[in-house]
């Protein structure tokens, strides 16, 4: 999503088509897509999405490392509790400093307590944007917007409004990420945030209150 190509462009373009042979002995293709004309993470998105042809999907952003069981764990509990979707929890894999580690905490603290107590008590969960387990047909029905903030949290409210899956936490599955470069990138991430859920709070929030299919405390 740059004006000009990345100097590594070339060499993902290199390694489109590459196949390895999987821990369970299948063949894996890793495919490079260059989405063009693309300004935003929901368009390249939704661009992948016509290429993928399995039941299950996952998402990652590109700076995650997720931990060697994480899929395991998402996908056991997917099964287990009958979920179209299983959220994990992120953690900073990298703290070279006080910020790192003060957003550490408060990740630990979000994904393992606040998210949970809020799954206890409304039953729902969202999508965070990545670390996330998908059923590959349930995703393809609607499409992801790139006009809003925070495409995910909109997607999720969507999905909440139709009843079309069930989405659900499950912080044992843990993907690392890289801190933000600078307090002013803390700065501007947090404040996208801000603006993505006031997005989707003002356009959203008056249907969801009218709603009969969604109860008082999913509300």
């Amino acid at each position: 999503n740059t004006p000009k190509p990345l100097a590594v462009e070339a060499r993902l373009a290199e390694m489109d088509g590459i196949q390895r042979v999987g821990a369970r002995g299948h063949l894996n293709t890793l495919r490079i897509l260059k989405v063009t004309q693309s300004t935003s993470k929901a368009h390249n998105l939704n661009a992948a999405l016509e290429m993928v042809d399995t039941d299950n999907v996952v998402i990652y952003d590109a700076d995650h490392h997720p931990d060697a069981n994480s899929l395991l764990i998402m996908t056991s509990y997917k099964l287990a509790h009958g979920c179209t979707c299983v959220q994990g929890s992120t953690y900073l894999r990298c703290t070279p400093g006080l910020l790192s580690l003060l957003i550490n905490a408060e990740f630990f603290v979000t994904y393992f307590v606040i998210f949970p107590a809020q799954q206890a008590l409304t039953q729902t969960g969202f999508f965070g944007g990545s670390n996330a387990l998908w059923d590959v047909t349930t995703l393809k029905r609607q499409a992801f917007r790139h006009d809003v903030q925070t495409e995910d949290i909109e997607y999720s409210a969507r999905v909440l409004l139709r009843k079309a899956g069930k989405i659900r936490f499950c912080p044992e599955a843990r993907s690392g990420e890289l801190p933000p470069a600078s307090l002013s990138a803390l700065w501007k991430q947090r404040l996208r945030w801000a603006i993505g859920w006031d997005q989707v709070s003002l356009e959203h929030l008056p249907a969801i209150l009218k709603s009969r299919r969604i109860g008082l405390c999913r509300q």
